[in-house]
């Protein structure tokens, strides 16, 4: 169950520095192993105020594609590490931007 106090995977793994690699390997065990994944992807503020929010992403979804084929059981949610915890919030106008990236 998340709690405000627990923050989500997402951002559990960019705490303890996994690379993109590592993550996208441990979606595709999950999967083998007849789970289902939820994959939140997203920036930090460092990298949102460097205008390099879409390749921070785009390299985090690719780190899981080139492990699987079959996207039916995975859902991309885009958390924003710096939007977790902090009071503030990704704007519609953002989330969609990510959203539409993601799509393509």
């Amino acid at each position: 169950m998340f709690t405000p106090s627990r923050p989500p995977l997402g951002s559990l793994l960019l705490l303890l520095n996994e690379s993109n690699e590592f993550v996208g390997d441990k979606v595709a065990y999950a999967l083998s192993q007849s789970l289902k994944v939820i994959a939140c992807v997203g920036e930090t503020l460092e990298q949102r105020e460097s205008g390099s929010t879409l390749d921070v992403v785009a390299t985090q979804t690719k780190a899981i594609a080139e492990r699987v084929s079959n996207w039916a059981n995975i859902v991309l949610a885009y958390e924003p590490v710096w939007a977790i915890g902090t009071g503030k919030v990704a704007t519609p106008a953002q989330a969609q931007e990510v959203h539409f990236e993601l799509r393509k």
